[in-house]
C-alpha cells in the first residue's frame, strides 16, 4: 500500500516541479531533493512490502513512511492549492514551506461445484428437520475463501427454501457479536426498514418476536468469529422464536464456533482439487503453480485473474518463485497478496483503499470513485475525465460492472464514523480531511470552521436538517463533491458559490424549500453534475448560466414560466450537452388559466429545450402550452427509454412517442384533454415496440389506446408490454388491444367499467398479477377468469356490485393469493368454512378477506 501512495505522490511531485511552480514558490531545490529522496525509497519498496510479514521492523518502517507520505501529500497539496488560488486571483502569492479486504475480479467461467452440497442442506432442511421443536442450527465450516459464503446463497436462494420458510434472513455477523446490533440487524431486514426507533434490548426482542411469531423462518448468520458461551448462551434463547422447523445456518472459520453453536454435525467443505483448481488457472506451467492455491477457489481465481496479463514463460515463471510463497500464512493467503501486489501502481491504490469498508458493504459506483478523487488517487488521462478514469479502473477491479458493487472484503478494519461525532469537535479538529460525510445525521446548521478545511474535496450534508450554508464554505478551494440532496429544509446557498472553482458535482435533488440559485453559477466550469437549477428573473441566474456547463447525469430545471423568450431558453444550450441522461423540466405557475400568449410562449419555450440525442429519461411537469414540441414526436432520441408527462393540462395531444425505439416506461397523468395514446392515422404499422409499462392516470376523456382511425390501420401496438397501470379515468369503459406479454394489470377508480375487460382472455398464458379497485359498476367476474391460468395474485376491493366468486377459480392453480376487501356481502360469502363461495377459494394458500387469514 505504501509503494501505490508513494507513487501518487510522487507524481503529483514531479507535476508540481515541472510546472516550475517550485521555483515560483521559493522551493524548487528543496522539491528536487525531496523527489530524489522518495524516488531512491520507492525503488527498495516493493522488496519491502513482499518482506513486511515476517520482519516486524520493515513493518514499522512502512507504517512511518506511510505517515510521513501523507504528511508531504498534504503539504504538496497546499502547495497546488495556494499556486491555484494565485494564478485565479492574480494576487501576490505567499511562500509555503481506504470484511479485510480482496475484491476478487471475474476471471474464469468455471467455479467449485457446490450445487450437490446445497442440494443436501436444503434436503435437511426442507424434509429432515421441517418437524424439529427446537430451531435447528447447522455450521459451514471452511478456510477463508473455500466458498462458505456462496454454498450459504446456494441455499438460501433455493426455491424449495424461499417456497418452505415464511420468513429468510440474512445477517453478516463478522467480529462483531454484539446482540443489539444482531438483533437491530434481522429486524432491519425482515422488515426492509430502518430500525431507528428502536432503542433498548427489551424493546428489540419484541420487535423481533413480533415479526417472526408463528412463523417458519431460516436465518444465515455468515462470518461468525464469536467463540464466548455465555454471548452465544444469550443470543441462543433470544433468536429461539417461530414455528416448528425454523432452522439457522452459521458459516465461520473456527472449529470452536461450530462446536459452540451448532446442533447439527457441522458441514465441512472440501479443499478444491489440483485438478479443479487446474480448471480454474489453465495455462501451460500453471500446474507447477496450482499445488500452491491450498485448494481455495478464491486463490486459484485470483491467481488466474493475475496470469491472464501475462504472456511470457519467464513472468509464469517469476510468480511460480515468488518468496511470498515462502512466508508465513497470514489472513491474507500468499496466493492473494501475489496477485495484489502484481496490479499495476495505478490500480494498487485504489484497491487497497476499499478496506476501510465493512465486510458486505454495498457502496455505489459513484460514491468509490468520488472517494478515490478526493485522495488523488485517480487524475485526468488524456481526453478522460477523472470520473472516466475512475469508472474504467472499477471494471477492472470488481466483477460487477454494474452500478452498486458489493465488496467481499477479505480483509476487515473497524471503522469510526463521523456522522456519529460533535460536529463542531469534527471542524476544528480533522483540519486535513479530505472526506466529510454527516449525511442522515440531525445536524441543522454547519459551523463556519468548516471553511478551515482546506484539503477537503467531498461534502456530504444529504438528508440533514440543515437550513443555509456558511459563507465560508466557499473557501473550500478544492471541495470537487457537495451533496445537500434530500436537504428539504434548505433555503439557499452561499452567495458566492460561484468561488468553488474546482467543484464538479454539486448534487440538490429534493431540495423543495430551495427558491433561487447563487448568481452566476455558470461560472463553475469545472461543474460536470448540477441535479437542479432554478430559474431566476435576474441577470446571473437565468438559463444562459448553463450555457457553457459540461453537464452530465440528472438535470432538474425548475420555474420555467420565469423564462421569458424564445432566446433566453436556447441559451441553456441543452442540445450540447451530450453527457446529460435525465431531463426534468418543470413549469410551476399558479395561474390555472393562463392566456392563449401565455400558452403559446411556453411552446416556444419548451421548444427551444431540445436536449441531445442522448438523452434516455425525459420528464415533464406543469407545462401549460397546447401542444408538445416537435422534437419529442421524431425519432431523433433513439435512446430515450423512460418519459414521464404530468400536471400538463391543456394539451390536446400527446406526442407521437410510438416510434421511439427504446421507450420502455411511459407515465401520463393529470392530463384532462386526452382522450388516445394513439390517433394520428399516419403513423408506423408499428407503434410502442419497446414499452414495458404505461401509468394512466387522472385522464377524465381518455377513451382508449387507438383512436378508430388507427385501429382500422392493423397497427400493432404495445406488442411487448408487461405492466399496465390505469387509474381515475373516469370515461374509460372498455380496454382493447392487450398483447401476450402482459404480466401485470392495474385498474382503479374507472366509474363506467362495467365488465373485465374481454381483452385480458388473449394474455392468459402470461398474466400473472391482476388488481381491481373500485369499479362500481363491475357487475360480475366473468367465468372465463379460471383460464388466466398463470395467473398467482388476485385482488377485488370495492366493487360492491360483484356477487360472487365464480366456479371456474378453482381451475386457478397456480393463484396463490387472493383479497377481497370493501365490500361487505362478497366477504361474508367467502368467511372461512362458512360462507356460500368458501368452497371454491379453500385450496389458495394466502386469503385476505376483510382482514387477514394466515
Amino acid at each position: 500500500m505504501a509503494e501505490a501512495f508513494l507513487g501518487i505522490v510522487l507524481e503529483n511531485l514531479s507535476s508540481l516541479i515541472q510546472g516550475e511552480i517550485g521555483m515560483i514558490m521559493g522551493v524548487d531545490e528543496e522539491m528536487n531533493n525531496l523527489f530524489s529522496t522518495l524516488t531512491t525509497i520507492q525503488s527498495v519498496l516493493e522488496d519491502a512490502e513482499t518482506k513486511q510479514p515476517e520482519s516486524r521492523a520493515i513493518q514499522n518502517w512502512l507504517i512511518k513512511l506511510n505517515d510521513v507520505t501523507y504528511e508531504i501529500d498534504d503539504i504538496l497539496d497546499e502547495c497546488a492549492t495556494q499556486f491555484s488560488i494565485w494564478k485565479h486571483k492574480n494576487s501576490k502569492l505567499s511562500r509555503y514551506s481506504v470484511k479485510k479486504l480482496l475484491f476478487r475480479r471475474k476471471i474464469g467461467t468455471r467455479m467449485k461445484p457446490w450445487e450437490e452440497d446445497a442440494k443436501k442442506i436444503v434436503d435437511m432442511l426442507v424434509n429432515q428437520v421441517n418437524d424439529n421443536q427446537e430451531i435447528t442450527i447447522l455450521p459451514i465450516i471452511g478456510v477463508g475463501g473455500l466458498g462458505k459464503t456462496t454454498l450459504a446463497r446456494l441455499v438460501y436462494n433455493d426455491q424449495r427454501v424461499v417456497e418452505h420458510f415464511d420468513k429468510c434472513i440474512w445477517v453478516c455477523v463478522s467480529d462483531n457479536f454484539d446482540l443489539t446490533t444482531l438483533l437491530k440487524a434481522m429486524i432491519e431486514f425482515a422488515a426492509e426498514s430502518a430500525a431507528t426507533d428502536l432503542a433498548n434490548l427489551d424493546t428489540l426482542q419484541d420487535r423481533l418476536r413480533e415479526l417472526l411469531n408463528q412463523k417458519k423462518y431460516l436465518r444465515v448468520l455468515d462470518d461468525v468469529w464469536n467463540e464466548d458461551q455465555d454471548k452465544w448462551s444469550e443470543s441462543k434463547n433470544v433468536l429461539s422464536c417461530g414455528s416448528t422447523g425454523s432452522s439457522i445456518i452459521v458459516t465461520t472459520r473456527l472449529k470452536e464456533v461450530a462446536d459452540l453453536m451448532g446442533t447439527l454435525p457441522a458441514h465441512h467443505l472440501s479443499r478444491l482439487s489440483d485438478e479443479q483448481c487446474w480448471m480454474l488457472l489453465k495455462e501451460p506451467i500453471g500446474k507447477q503453480i496450482v499445488n500452491k492455491c491450498g485448494g481455495v477457489p478464491v486463490a486459484a481465481k485470483a491467481l488466474g485473474s493475475l496470469l491472464r496479463y501475462k504472456r511470457e514463460e519467464t513472468e509464469w515463471i517469476n510468480v511460480k518463485e515468488s518468496e511470498i510463497w515462502e512466508l508465513p500464512e497470514t489472513r491474507i493467503l500468499p496466493a492473494l497478496r501475489l496477485s495484489y501486489h502484481h496490479l499495476p501502481l495505478a490500480l494498487r491504490q485504489c484497491f487497497a483503499y476499499c478496506a476501510v469498508f465493512p465486510r458486505e458493504s454495498c457502496i455505489e459506483k459513484g460514491e468509490l470513485i468520488f472517494m478515490w478523487m478526493a485522495h488523488g488517487y485517480i487524475s485526468p488521462k488524456g481526453a478522460l475525465e477523472m470520473e472516466d478514469v475512475g469508472n474504467n479502473i472499477c471494471d477492472e477491479l470488481y466483477k460487477s460492472k454494474g452500478r452498486t458493487l458489493v465488496a467481499h472484503l477479505i480483509i476487515a478494519k473497524s471503522a469510526s464514523f463521523l456522522s456519529e461525532m460533535d460536529m463542531s469537535f469534527v471542524l476544528n479538529n480533522f483540519f486535513r480531511l479530505r472526506i466529510l460525510d454527516a449525511s442522515g445525521t440531525r445536524i441543522n446548521q454547519l459551523s463556519s470552521a468548516v471553511g478551515n478545511l482546506k484539503h477537503l474535496r467531498q461534502l456530504n450534508l444529504s438528508g440533514t436538517q440543515i437550513r443555509t450554508l456558511p459563507d465560508s464554505l466557499c473557501r473550500l478551494w478544492n471541495l470537487q463533491v457537495l451533496n445537500l440532496d434530500d436537504c428539504e429544509k434548505l433555503e439557499a446557498l452561499p452567495k458566492k458559490t460561484r468561488d468553488l472553482i474546482n467543484l464538479r458535482h454539486l448534487f440538490l435533488e429534493d431540495c423543495e424549500s430551495l427558491t433561487e440559485m447563487p448568481s452566476k453559477i455558470g461560472e463553475l466550469t469545472s461543474l460536470r453534475t448540477l441535479s437542479q437549477f432554478i430559474v431566476g428573473r435576474n441577470r446571473g441566474n437565468r438559463l444562459e448560466e448553463l450555457q457553457c456547463l459540461k453537464l452530465g447525469g440528472k438535470l432538474t430545471i425548475r420555474h420555467l414560466e420565469r423564462v421569458e423568450n424564445l432566446m433566453d431558453a436556447k441559451k441553456a444550450n441543452l442540445a450540447e450537452k451530450e453527457n446529460l441522461l435525465h431531463l426534468n423540466l418543470q413549469w410551476e405557475s399558479d395561474n390555472d388559466a393562463p392566456t392563449l400568449e401565455e400558452k403559446e410562449s411556453e411552446e416556444k419555450v419548451f421548444e427551444a429545450l431540445e436536449p441531445h440525442p442522448n438523452l434516455e429519461i425525459l420528464w415533464v411537469w406543469g407545462f401549460n402550452g397546447r401542444h408538445f414540441p416537435d422534437w419529442m414526436s421524431n425519432s431523433t432520441l433513439e435512446k430515450l427509454v423512460d418519459v414521464h408527462i404530468s400536471s400538463c393540462k391543456n394539451f390536446l395531444h400527446l406526442p407521437q412517442l410510438g416510434e421511439l425505439p427504446h421507450l420502455k416506461y411511459l407515465w401520463v397523468t393529470t392530463a384532462e384533454e386526452v382522450e388516445y395514446i394513439i390517433e394520428d392515422p399516419l403513423i408506423s404499422v408499428r407503434q410502442f415496440p419497446s414499452l414495458k409499462t404505461l401509468y394512466l392516470w387522472s385522464l377524465p376523456n381518455l377513451k382508449g389506446f387507438l383512436k378508430e382511425q388507427v385501429t382500422n390501420k392493423s397497427v400493432e401496438a404495445f406488442s411487448n408490454l408487461e405492466e399496465l397501470r390505469i387509474e381515475d379515468c373516469s370515461s374509460l369503459k372498455e380496454i382493447k388491444n392487450l398483447n401476450n406479454c402482459l404480466k401485470t394489470v392495474i385498474l382503479s377508480d374507472l366509474p363506467h367499467m362495467v365488465c373485465v375487460p374481454k381483452a385480458l382472455q388473449h394474455v392468459s398464458d402470461s398474466l400473472q398479477y391482476l388488481y381491481l379497485f373500485g369499479l362500481p359498476q363491475l357487475r360480475s367476474l366473468p367465468g372465463w377468469l379460471g383460464d388466466l391460468r398463470c395467473l398467482e395474485d388476485l385482488s377485488i376491493h370495492d366493487c360492491l356490485k360483484i356477487a360472487s366468486i365464480p366456479d371456474s377459480i378453482r381451475g386457478m392453480t397456480k393463484l396463490r393469493y387472493l383479497s377481497v376487501q370493501e365490500f361487505p356481502e362478497l366477504e361474508r360469502r367467502c368467511e372461512r368454512e362458512k360462507g356460500e363461495d368458501w368452497h371454491k377459494i379453500a385450496h389458495i394458500a394466502h386469503l385476505q378477506i376483510g382482514e387477514w387469514i394466515p
